[in-house]
């Protein structure tokens, strides 16, 4: 084993095409950095600092002017209070059929409710019909006459209706749109930058020098531009999950605002709540900014010590 580990003084592809393929990917990767460090690191910071200038106005970070405020309190779609209404009256009117069908006999004798001469008869209707309205219906439709719903037995044997999907919209608290969009700008702004920290770590790992003692200072600063490069990343991640937060905490206040529709407070909190996440997302771009310029600032400052760790000549390590 030892005699045939001696034979091989380094590890290459054995395949030529692979080499050539191999070598190729590290040069396009070296190429993609430049062309960020270049162009597109510069581009996005003047972008993100025009985005959100915080030095042009004292206390621009918490001013929420930009932002509209979206009505906090629930809507009903009217359609579906006549639906509602509807159903009432048409069940009224199912429970008075079967009602008089009961009280006539098959020979054609009319009910006793007739013969008596009781005036009360439409009244006492009226109001079984009022108050069998949930027990009594078996189908329930909308104005134009169209099957929405129907009950049935559950377990225990009470009855429950079952609402067609169709029209189960009623009371609902709408998405602040403006955040929305916000967010999903921030997803591609922060999937970019984990695209560009991905490649300049990349770059940087594969151009590492070997082991060896002595002049390693170049290493160290290697190390440490990594080491940014990683909390970048971190940052970028947590991102996704604040979003996904924000969008469960602000769920919780609008289904309190529909329970409890009375209390101002509610709506209040959720307007509040809108406002907070708003300054969030100016100090996530402020952040994101940021990164950009610490990282772009720190490779061009050691640039040398970066491409050149033991003082090598460049163009023998790195492909440009």
């Amino acid at each position: 084993m030892d005699n045939f580990l001696n034979k091989i003084d380094k590890i290459e592809p054995t395949d030529a095409k692979i080499k050539e393929e191999y070598l190729n990917f590290k040069h396009d990767v070296t190429k993609q950095v430049i062309q960020s460090l270049r162009e597109k690191i510069p581009k996005r910071i003047i972008y993100f600092n025009n985005l959100v200038n915080i030095n042009s106005e004292p206390g621009m970070i918490l001013n929420v002017k930009g932002l509209y405020n979206t009505p906090c309190k629930y809507k009903i779609d009217h359609t579906e209070e006549n639906v509602k209404k509807q159903i009432k009256t048409n069940d009224c009117n199912n429970v008075k059929k079967k009602k008089e069908t009961n009280e006539t006999d098959t020979n054609g004798y009319t009910s006793n409710c007739e013969i008596n001469g009781d005036t009360n008869c439409d009244t006492n209707c009226d109001t079984n019909c009022e108050t069998n309205f949930e027990t009594n219906s078996d189908t329930n439709c909308d104005i134009n006459g169209t099957s929405i719903g129907s009950t049935s037995l559950d377990r225990n044997g009470k009855k429950k209706i079952v609402v067609d999907d169709k029209v189960l919209y009623t009371h609902r608290v709408p998405s602040h749109k403006q955040i929305y969009n916000e967010l999903e700008k921030l997803k591609t702004y922060t999937s970019e930058l984990m695209e560009i920290v991905g490649n300049v770590k990349l770059w940087i790992q594969l151009n590492t020098p070997k082991i060896e003692d002595g002049n390693n200072f170049g290493v160290e600063i290697q190390d440490q531009a990594v080491n940014i490069l990683n909390r970048v990343e971190e940052v970028a991640f947590s991102l996704y999950d604040d979003s996904v937060k924000y969008y469960m905490e602000r769920a919780k206040l609008s289904t309190k605002i529909i329970k409890y529709p009375n209390v101002n407070d509610y709506q209040e909190a959720l307007r509040e709540f809108d406002e907070k996440e708003w300054i969030i997302i100016k100090i996530t771009i402020i952040d994101i900014r940021n990164n950009y310029i610490m990282l772009y600032d720190f490779l061009c400052k050691n640039w040398e010590k970066v491409v050149k760790p033991k003082n090598e000549d460049v163009h023998l390590r790195m492909t440009f």
